[in-house]
């Protein structure tokens, strides 16, 4: 059996710091990570109460991974807001 998990949305702890990596983690058949990608774009909305940057960090790398299936971009559920981020992986 070949599969492969795609977890999202996992609290990375950051030494040093008291905030959090919001986390994409790309697993395959061997159990071995194939991918992490840390959410770029956090959710800061002052005027509505949500803040995400004040519990989590931006991260700051493009991740995309092979696989069975084709190349995979790794984002989260925010990111697809900002499209140049999709024409980015895309290339």
């Amino acid at each position: 059996c070949s599969l492969w998990l795609s977890l999202g949305g996992f609290q990375e702890k950051v030494e040093g710091d008291t905030r959090i990596y919001n986390t994409h983690v790309i697993v395959d058949s061997d159990g071995n990570i194939a991918a992490k990608y840390r959410k770029i774009h956090l959710y800061d909305a002052p005027f509505v109460g949500l803040v995400e940057s004040k519990q989590a960090l931006a991260g700051e790398k493009l991740v995309s991974t092979r696989s069975p299936v084709g190349t995979l971009g790794v984002t989260i559920c925010y990111d697809m807001r900002f499209p140049e981020l999709y024409q980015k992986l895309t290339f």
